[in-house]
């Protein structure tokens, strides 16, 4: 079969995988999970939406919305109808995605949650507004003819050294990146592979390694609602990724925590690999970097973690791809080697060249496209500096224009006067760049220090490995916790050296002293920076209950998402609090962070029982299946009577599913029996248990014999997760979701964390209705208990837990008022 020429082409092809996992979303606790031919199902029907609004071919339609499984049905079912898609950052305001729909002349914006659109003056479309039950259209009456050369998207640069543009990037653009990777299909068409794809969808880094090339090789790929270190280890071990494709900025992140965590640095190479291993799990190998280049020390150390790092160079101009660096022949420091064989070169002054059919097709410009500026020869000027050695490796060396002319006449190149900065001990970051003093430009520095450490040491040092004429002159401290930054995580120079060289800044080494902050000084800081700082220092130290005062959202603090999520790290990395973030940011409120702040302090005492070591070894599993058949259906046949009620509702269902029961008081062993022997085998075979000590943690006669804990007697047969404190445990619901993601069914007591699980892995919901506990029919002879079952409850996608769970309560009272039926 020939390879996809164009992304509709590409969609059409999604339905071969089948069943297979395409896509999922990861959020606090779970993850929502679509197959390859739901994808291809909901790209249909997001095109026939589409085709509904009759639209020309050719139009463009905006995309604003965080990383999804519809935002890629979208992107699909825009290629259906020949639309070309503009993706807009999901955290970009309002009035920034009004400006870009109306550069790039958008007929139709798709947008996704939380995102006030009202102000935009185009045609809006609600990203889950498609019905996933709805009948489909046939592919001929969606598809609209067009050729690889057509436009596909356009796609904004990021500006970090000059005005944006609209880049223009056709299907031919990015499908031929995609067929360079073809030959893995040899491998992923029998071994599934589990890619964790943290770059955004509207960068061409994440639309081509979080989108397209890992869909066309039949990848399963996992989106994250959030990149807290903590929450991106738990998924990398438990969601067994085997890639992470990510930029340096998150990665440094990850380094910090997992050093924290791996023990003093005094242990052995083998020993601190264990420990490393031991935190990310042994199925995770490679890791694909882009966005900006990897440290050296940063290099190191994930090579010696066991990974094997795939580094590359592009621009949005160059779809991306451009270089590659072969993890067991590569060299640290190195970009690569070229992808597309000679069509790279580097010019007289340094400069990369690059030439292909991957060249965008130009620049987006009032309805018209304006060409790409070539050489010559066909070549386009990257505007990047690079240097190359005898075996055709390259190594980045920063923009052209960032060079430092001083005045003496030399070049000085700041990256390897930043890479001298990284080597001194204490500086985290810096920027380099020439301030003009007296008409010359000599080398300054701006330097994002650790506490306490001295800038002037860091400064000596780095000047010892540099030559005479790169040596750093004058430097500046930052005085905010971190520089601004772009999309990817990458400085944004401009505003940093606009910042430091204008005279009108504010006074440097403004840090906040370290005494009491209230919520009235916060709210008077005028620096935006350092408000952060006040407020992680108040959530995370503060100790009395939360006050109304306290209910007040970010944004009242003049905080946006981005800065939400600045806060949110800095609490994740200096105090070493793991927050949810399965609420909207504009959302959330001060009070919400304090009483996490307090749950996580007191998360391994919430957490309770647990359960026995030895019930997650997995060589249970066989065993369980077969003491099940042979013991535990005997032993409720012998001791109770189940009559089923409207059983026939689950013999169409496909697990997973979550069997909801209400809730009482007291909750014997036996109920969960009775719902056992009720339900059809394709369920009841992977079934699970989360519940409190399931009644209590007393011993009794099981079958006339030994005394026994009814916990233990259950772990004997299934996989039990304890949901202590009404379910809202964090170690509970990361196990109950575990359990879930490997298709395993649970039965839990309806309450909102059960709501939360629900929502989160987008799993049906069943009702489930018990004449009564076993606890009450204690009377000789066999009692009779009916198990009543109620219609699924599908879980509309943008689902909120606190709805979901009176949805399902009233449910359950319905059930208890109408006697099961």
């Amino acid at each position: 079969m020939s390879e996809p020429a164009t992304l509709q082409s590409l969609a059409l092809s999604l339905k071969n995988w089948g069943s297979r996992r395409a896509v999922g979303l990861r959020s606090d606790y779970g993850v929502r999970w679509w197959s390859y031919k739901r994808l291809y199902d909901n790209a249909c029907r997001a095109a026939a939406m589409l085709r509904d609004r009759e639209l020309l071919p050719g139009s463009r339609v905006v995309i604003w919305a965080a990383n999804c499984p519809e935002w890629l049905a979208f992107l699909f079912g825009a290629s259906i109808c020949g639309l070309i898609v503009a993706p807009a950052d999901a955290d970009w305001p309002a009035s920034q995605v009004a400006e870009f729909a109306k550069k790039c002349n958008a007929s139709l914006l798709i947008c996704g949650s939380n995102r006030d659109a009202a102000s935009i003056p185009i045609q809006r479309e609600y990203l889950f507004s498609f019905d996933s039950e709805a009948p489909l259209r046939p592919w001929n009456e969606l598809v609209v003819p067009i050729s690889d050369s057509d436009p596909a998207a356009i796609l904004y640069t990021s500006g970090s050294s000059s005005e944006p543009r609209g880049v223009v990037l056709t299907h031919a653009n990015l499908m031929f990146q995609a067929t360079r990777f073809s030959y893995w299909k040899r491998v992923t068409r029998y071994i599934p592979v589990r890619l964790l794809a943290l770059s955004p969808l509207s960068h061409i880094q994440g639309l081509l390694l979080s989108g397209i090339v890992p869909l066309s090789l039949g990848l399963t790929v996992i989106h994250s609602q959030s990149v807290a270190p903590r929450h991106l280890i738990r998924t990398i071990r438990s969601g067994g990724v085997l890639a992470l494709s990510t930029v340096p900025r998150v990665l440094g992140l990850l380094e910090a925590a997992l050093m924290s965590n791996a023990g003093p640095q005094t242990f052995g190479p083998l020993q601190r690999l264990v420990r490393l291993r031991r935190l990310l799990g042994w199925r995770f190998l490679i890791l694909l970097i882009g966005g900006a280049t990897l440290p050296k020390s940063r290099e190191k150390f994930w090579r010696r973690a066991g990974c094997f790092l795939v580094q590359g160079y592009g621009s949005t101009e160059t779809a991306a791809f451009v270089t590659v660096n072969r993890p067991f022949v590569g060299r640290f420091g190195s970009i690569g080697k070229p992808v597309h064989g000679g069509a790279i070169r580097i010019s007289e002054d340094g400069e990369i060249l690059v030439r292909g059919r991957h060249l965008a097709a130009g620049y987006y410009n009032n309805g018209d496209i304006q060409p790409l500026e070539l050489t010559e020869d066909g070549y386009f000027r990257t505007g990047d500096l690079a240097a190359k050695d005898r075996r055709n490796r390259f190594f980045f060396l920063g923009r052209k224009r960032d060079l430092i002319v001083t005045g003496e006449g030399h070049n000085v190149n700041p990256r390897i006067v930043e890479a001298a900065l990284g080597e001194a001990p204490g500086t985290r970051d810096s920027v380099v760049f020439g301030l003009n003093r007296n008409g010359f430009e000599e080398v300054h520095a701006v330097l994002l220090m650790r506490d306490g450490k001295s800038p002037a040491a860091a400064v000596r040092q780095a000047n010892q490995r540099l030559l005479p004429f790169q040596r750093i002159s004058g430097w500046t401290i930052w005085p905010n916790a971190d520089f601004p930054r772009l999309v990817l995580g990458k400085i944004d120079r401009k505003r940093v050296v606009a910042l430091a060289t204008d005279s009108s800044a504010e006074p440097q080494n403004l840090r906040t002293e370290m005494g009491p902050v209230t919520l009235d000084a916060i709210r008077s800081e005028p620096n935006r920076h350092r408000r952060i700082e006040q407020l992680a220092r108040y959530i995370a130290t503060g100790r009395e209950m939360p006050t109304p005062q306290t209910t007040e959202l970010m944004r009242d603090f003049g905080l946006g998402s981005l800065d939400v999520l600045q806060l949110l790290l800095r609490l994740e990395t200096e105090y070493n609090l793991a927050l949810p973030a399965s609420k909207s940011v504009e959302d959330v409120s001060i009070a919400d962070l304090r009483c996490s702040a307090q749950a996580d302090r007191n998360d391994a005492m919430l957490d309770g029982v647990a359960a026995a070591k030895w019930h997650h070894w997995i060589g249970w599993n066989p065993l369980r299946r077969l003491s099940r058949g042979l013991l535990a259906r005997p032993y409720v046949k012998l001791r109770i009577r189940v009559q089923a009620v409207n059983r026939d509702l689950l013999l169409c269902l496909k697990p997973p599913v979550i069997l909801a029961i209400q809730e009482m008081p007291r909750r014997h062993f036996m109920d969960y029996l009775a719902i056992y022997s009720s339900i059809p085998a394709r369920i009841s075979k992977k079934l699970f248990f989360g519940a409190s000590l399931l009644g209590s943690d007393r011993r009794e006669a099981l079958w006339g014999g030994p005394r026994i804990s009814p916990a233990t007697f259950t772990q004997l047969f299934f996989p039990y997760t304890p949901l202590p404190r009404f379910g809202q445990t964090r170690q509970g619901l990361l196990q109950s979701c575990d359990w879930i993601d490997r298709g395993y069914s649970p039965i839990l007591t309806w309450r909102p964390g059960a709501a939360l699980i629900a929502a989160q892995t987008h799993t049906q919901v069943v009702p489930v209705h018990l004449s009564s506990s076993f606890f009450d029919l204690q009377k000789p002879g066999k009692p009779e208990i009916t198990v009543s079952f109620g219609r699924p409850i599908i879980i509309p996608t943008d689902a909120h837990p606190f709805l979901l769970y009176h949805v399902v309560e009233s449910r359950l009272k319905e059930l208890q008022t109408n006697g099961g039926n």
